[in-house]
């Protein structure tokens, strides 16, 4: 969490790609500007929204497919933490750099259960999205789930 407040402090616009239980959008909430605005964009139009985060007037709830649904043509910092599948998680990091953000967050990356998400990222399978792409890796903040860090090249 606190990373994800450090990444986030000084970011206006902010786009994040499943809300599970919206803990890295509080977190996120708690650390951007007052007049910043974060878009949480989730399949699952029931998502467990906690009061502080539903309530909260910098927050936009969008119901849909990260990669299909309208988005603003820019972001500052958008984060990943939707399907962990690789050929969705590829098509996720495309359209997150569409909206030319500073940063792009993946959650999940060294988490055991979803190996797809490092393999996509890192490109040892298929397409090679980092190999082609305007995104590097930077760095992974350990924890048993993993945060990868990517920033333009």
């Amino acid at each position: 969490i606190a990373e994800l407040q450090v990444y986030a402090g000084d970011k206006r616009t902010i786009v994040e790609f499943g809300l599970r239980g919206a803990v890295s959008t509080w977190a996120m909430l708690d650390a951007m500007p007052d007049d910043g605005k974060l878009i949480g964009v989730d399949i699952d139009p029931d998502a467990p929204l906690p009061p502080r985060v539903r309530d909260d007037p910098r927050f936009q709830f969008v119901v849909g497919d990260a990669v299909k649904v309208k988005l603003p043509k820019h972001a500052d910092l958008v984060m990943i933490d939707a399907s962990h599948e690789f050929a969705p998680t590829v098509a996720e990091l495309v359209r997150a750099a569409s909206l030319t953000p500073d940063v792009i967050l993946c959650h999940d990356y060294l988490y055991r259960h979803t190996p797809q998400v490092k393999a996509a990222i890192d490109g040892y399978t298929g397409p090679g999205y980092l190999r082609d792409e305007p995104y590097k890796l930077l760095t992974v903040h350990p924890s048993d789930w993993g945060l990868a860090v990517l920033v333009p090249r």
